[in-house]
C-alpha cells in the first residue's frame, strides 16, 4: 500500500506544469528597481553548469532553510572576471517576554543580476508562531524595503510561512522625478507537510504584482510583472535510500516605453524557465553517503524592439546535466568528496541583448566537469566546516574553476 500511495503522490506532482526558475526556495527574492535595466552580464555555455557544481553536494540533500544562527556561503570562479557568490548570515536574539530581534543578510543573484539584503527585524514568538517586521535600511530613503513575516512550525509534521514585501516603500513620497503607479509588492509563501513517515512534500510560490514606474527625468515608462513557484516530493524508499524530485519555476514580462518619442531603448521582454531535478541518495557501508542526480532545464528570454526590429534579441537554452558524487572519509576530520558533472547543452543567442556581439551564437555540445572537494570539520560541537573545491573541464583540457564553501553555526 505504501509503495502504491507513493507512486500516485509522485505521479501527481510530476503532472503539474511548473514554470521554473533557479531561485532560492526558502527566501523571497522581491522586486528590485534595478531589474528594469536588465542583467548586466551575459551567460556563456557553462554558466549554469558552473553554478550547479558550486552548490554544496548533494544538491537537493543540502538544500535546506537557513538556520537562525549561521554564517554560510559559497563562492567560485565562473569566468575570467566574475565569481558566482551566495552568502547568508542570520542571528536570532531573544528579548524579554515573547519578543525577539533578528538579523538577516543575503548576497545572491537571480536572472536579473546580483543583489544584497541587510534586514534588521523585531518580532513576537508565541509557541509555534512567529510574527516579525523587517527593514532593509539604506542611506537612500527611497530605496528602503520592508518585510512582514508570519511563520508557523510543528517540528516533525510541517511548517508554513507567509512574507509580504514592500520594495521602495516610501519611494513615491521621496522621489521628485519618478513615481510608481501602482506601487510594487511581492508575496512569498512556503510550506512543508509530512504525509507519512516516508513521504514529505515541500512547495513555494512568489508573485510580483504588475508594477509601473513613470520616470519623468529619464523620460521612461517601465512595467514589470513576475511569478515563480516550485515544489518537491521526498520519498524514503528504504532505511538507507532516499529519492527526491524537485521542480521550480518563473515566468515574467517587462515593457519599457519612451514618454516623449520612440527611442532605441523601447522594448518588450518575456522570460520563461522550466527546470526539474531528480536525485537519489543512499548511505554506504562506511556510514558516508553517495548520490546521483539528473537536472534538466529550459530557459528563454526574448526582447522585441518597439521602435526598431533590428534590436530584437533572443536567448534559448536547453540543458541536461547528470551528476554523481560520494563522501570518502580520510584522516582526522577531513572528508574527500569527488563529484562528476556531464551535460548536454543546446544554446542559441541571437541579437545584442542576448549576449551575441558581432555575430549570433548557436551550438549543441557536451560539457563536463570533474570537481574533487575536501571538507574540513572545524568544530565538532557545532558542525562548522570549510570545503575547498578545485575542478577540471572534461570536454577540453582546462582548469574548471575553484570554489570555497563555508558553514559556521554559532
Amino acid at each position: 500500500m505504501y509503495r502504491l500511495s507513493s507512486f500516485f503522490v509522485l505521479a501527481g506532482f510530476l503532472a503539474i506544469p511548473i514554470w521554473a526558475q533557479m531561485l532560492h526556495p526558502y527566501e523571497p527574492t522581491p522586486f528590485r528597481r534595478d531589474q528594469l535595466n536588465g542583467r548586466p552580464y551575459a551567460y556563456d555555455g557553462m554558466s549554469f553548469l558552473h553554478r550547479l557544481s558550486y552548490q554544496p553536494m548533494p544538491y537537493l540533500g543540502r538544500l535546506r532553510p537557513v538556520p537562525d544562527k549561521v554564517l554560510q556561503g559559497t563562492s567560485g570562479s565562473i569566468s575570467r572576471n566574475d565569481f558566482y557568490t551566495r552568502i547568508e548570515a542570520t542571528a536570532h536574539i531573544p528579548l524579554d517576554g515573547p519578543l525577539y530581534s533578528g538579523y538577516r543578510f543575503r548576497r545572491d543573484e537571480d536572472f536579473d543580476g546580483r543583489f544584497d539584503w541587510n534586514l534588521i527585524g523585531l518580532g513576537v514568538e508565541l509557541g509555534q508562531w512567529r510574527l516579525s517586521y523587517w527593514g532593509d535600511v539604506v542611506a537612500e530613503k527611497d530605496s528602503i524595503d520592508t518585510h512582514m513575516d508570519l511563520a508557523w512550525r510543528d517540528p516533525g509534521a510541517g511548517m508554513f510561512r507567509f512574507v509580504w514585501v514592500m520594495p521602495d516603500m516610501i519611494f513615491n513620497r521621496k522621489s521628485e522625478t519618478a513615481v510608481y503607479e501602482p506601487r510594487p509588492y511581492s508575496v512569498f509563501m512556503r510550506g512543508e507537510r509530512r504525509l507519512t513517515e516516508r513521504v514529505m512534500l515541500k512547495g513555494f510560490f512568489q508573485v510580483d504584482n504588475r508594477t509601473v514606474l513613470r520616470d519623468a527625468e529619464a523620460g521612461l515608462l517601465s512595467k514589470n510583472r513576475a511569478r515563480s513557484a516550485g515544489g518537491s516530493v521526498e520519498l524514503q524508499l528504504t532505511e538507507d535510500v532516499v529519492l527526491e524530485v524537485y521542480a521550480e519555476g518563473l515566468g515574467g514580462q517587462r515593457r519599457r516605453q519612451d514618454l516623449f518619442e520612440a527611442l532605441v531603448t523601447d522594448f518588450e521582454f518575456d522570460r520563461e524557465y522550466r527546470g526539474a531535478t531528480a536525485e537519489l541518495r543512499w548511505s554506504c557501508a562506511d556510514g558516508f553517503s553517495q548520490w546521483t542526480g539528473l537536472r534538466r532545464l529550459s530557459f528563454r528570454e526574448a526582447w522585441t524592439g518597439l521602435s526598431d526590429s533590428i534590436l530584437d534579441s533572443e536567448e534559448d537554452r536547453r540543458e541536461a546535466t547528470l551528476y554523481w558524487g560520494r563522501e570518502i572519509p580520510m584522516r582526522d576530520r577531513v572528508t574527500f568528496i569527488p563529484s562528476l558533472f556531464l551535460g548536454y547543452h543546446e544554446i542559441d543567442q541571437l541579437g545584442p541583448r542576448a549576449g551575441a556581439s558581432e555575430e549570433d551564437w548557436s551550438e549543441a555540445d557536451i560539457y563536463g566537469k570533474f570537481a574533487p572537494a575536501w571538507r574540513w570539520e572545524l568544530r565538532e560541537e557545532t558542525g562548522a566546516h570549510l570545503t575547498l573545491l578545485l575542478s577540471a573541464r572534461l570536454h577540453r583540457a582546462a582548469f574548471g574553476g575553484g570554489n570555497v564553501q563555508v558553514v559556521f553555526p554559532f
